[in-house]
């Protein structure tokens, strides 16, 4: 594996926050309290303080999860090293349907190698992977592109089996799964993956049962470790953060519109809108998880009104009731566990430029966010129709027809290519002579509207050449698709758009020692892989 890089500012839909997070800092460093590339410097940080019960009790609550799903050597020995004082890298996302897009694995991955690099100079560091399992987008968890060995994109998708607005990780996956698995195996040709999906989602595991399953038995050799957030244990011990949340809402509420204030100032978008009306909490009502408003000192779920002491009193009764927004899960999660990073995606590093805000409110401190890996892999056709056409990645991340086009030129007749080049080699040494006698006669403004008009059109003729060599030719219309396919799907960069387990299922499990080694947290950037 070769792994080349690419700037984040040069991927396509790179948001302008992200851009300047990775690659100019000072831009956006009153939002952010590290500089990604200085991520180990947390090394020779201290800690922060830690209670000793709440780690005890943490502890103990990693172990019950973990064991659920498969609890391996390495796990059990990052287990000891936690009860001992270790610090956590901790990263996550909702349990999606097998594993959901690539962009996962290169989460999870990612962490393990920062807690590993952490712990390697000096500051111990464990692994954990926190299942978002509370959201109620069951449309984004439930389905999933997956990627044949031929190259053939397919979704797959699962009906819900619970009420809408139900915690997508509770949801039972039901007897359908069976049918669906099925098929996922038969698609991705029968091996190791398929048994192993077939093995973790069955009819009486849930969302988040079954995606635990599977991302222990993938990453369960380096010692990542698993917690789902719906544990009522971890609401209970997460109490202190709902009741600030609720009984600072107001205040928290303006700081987070004077930051979103600040970043749209500063020439960013708020990856949250915040209102006058808006707080951090979810309430379930009746298994639905609503949305907690505010409104001249009164709260509302819905149509049930709440004075603040009611809800205050609703939180200390039943805190399982209740979950945190986008903007206080990271508050939530690093108040129960020892965190020295979270690695995130670039839309979860837009969200820690406002949660900043919440952090300073409710933990007095703000945790370290930093990029996850980002990558896109190249099979060894891709790699052939690459150099064979003189591509990079970069000028497949167009849309379909632009690389069909883009193929068209670069494959034109080798005698029409140079005559083409002969042409323009022509015109620029006519053009050139022209042009100097034109400027003694106080002409050189229309001499280079004319000289512009006719490279327009040599450039147009030899587009219709391409295009006419492109109706002829219907090799080259497979490879820009199978191009476009691959590394651009649905205009979607690879890793956010196919799963995780189709390549797995291409090239075997093997594959992530390989990402393992490969994938660079310290560069910043995203990598270009062949394997």
């Amino acid at each position: 594996m070769g792994p080349a890089c690419i700037p984040y500012p040069e991927l396509p839909g790179t948001t302008r926050i992200f851009a300047d997070y990775t690659s100019a800092f000072e831009r956006v460093r009153v939002f952010y309290p590290l500089q990604p590339q200085r991520m180990y410097d947390l090394a020779g940080e201290k800690g922060g303080e830690y209670p000793a019960g709440l780690r005890a009790q943490m502890a103990n609550i990693l172990e019950r999860h973990n064991r659920q799903w498969g609890l391996t050597p390495q796990g059990e020995s990052n287990l000891q090293k936690l009860r001992a004082g270790a610090a956590a890298v901790v990263t996550g996302q909702q349990p999606v349907l097998f594993g959901g897009p690539a962009y996962g694995l290169y989460k999870a991955l990612t962490a393990i190698r920062v807690a590993e690099e952490l712990s390697r100079r000096g500051r111990e560091c464990v692994p954990i992977f926190w299942l978002a399992s509370e959201d109620h987008d069951f449309a984004e968890v439930s389905q999933v592109k997956l990627r044949s060995r031929q190259g053939e994109l397919k979704n797959f998708v699962i009906e819900s089996t619970a009420i809408a607005g139900a915690q997508v990780g509770g949801v039972t996956l039901g007897e359908q799964i069976s049918q669906i698995a099925e098929a996922v195996a038969e698609f991705l040709c029968k091996g190791e993956v398929s048994e192993l999906l077939r093995r973790c989602y069955s009819a009486q595991e849930t969302f988040s049962s079954s995606f635990a399953r599977m991302m222990s038995s993938l990453l369960g050799f380096y010692g990542l470790l698993f917690l789902d957030a719906r544990d009522p244990e971890l609401h209970a011990l997460a109490l202190p953060v709902y009741e600030g949340a609720a009984k600072r809402a107001a205040e928290i509420d303006q700081a987070l519109m004077a930051r979103g204030k600040a970043l749209e100032h500063a020439g960013y978008h708020q990856q949250v809108k915040v209102t006058a009306s808006s707080t951090l909490l979810f309430m379930n009502q009746e298994g639905v998880r609503t949305p907690i408003r505010r409104a001249n000192g009164e709260f509302a779920a819905g149509t049930r009104k709440l004075k603040e002491a009611e809800l205050e009193a609703k939180i200390k009764e039943a805190p399982q009731e209740f979950s945190g927004s986008a903007l206080l899960r990271p508050v939530i999660q690093d108040f129960l566990l020892p965190t020295v990073a979270y690695i995130g995606g670039p839309a979860e590093v837009a969200y820690f430029a406002q949660a900043g805000v919440v952090y300073e409110k409710l933990l007095g401190r703000v945790t370290p966010i930093l990029p996850r890996c980002g990558a896109t892999l190249l099979d060894a056709r891709d790699q052939r129709l690459l150099k064979s056409n003189k591509l990079q990645v970069k000028q497949v991340w167009q849309s379909a027809s632009t690389v069909r086009q883009l193929l068209a030129e670069r494959n034109l007749p080798h005698e029409l290519e140079e005559q083409f080049e002969r042409a323009e080699s022509a015109l620029d040494a006519a053009l050139s002579a022209v042009g100097q006698r034109l400027e003694k006669l106080a002409l050189s403004d229309a001499a280079k509207h004319s000289e512009s008009k006719m490279r327009y059109q040599l450039k147009r003729l030899r587009a219709r050449a391409a295009q006419a060599e492109l109706r002829r030719n219907e090799e080259i219309s497979r490879h820009a698709e199978a191009l476009s396919a691959s590394l651009y799907p649905h205009q979607q960069l690879q890793e956010r758009e196919i799963g995780g387990v189709s390549y797995l299922a291409s090239f075997g499990t093997g594959l992530l020692a390989q990402l393992h080694q490969a994938l660079k947290p310290e560069g910043v950037q995203h990598q270009i892989i062949e394997v």
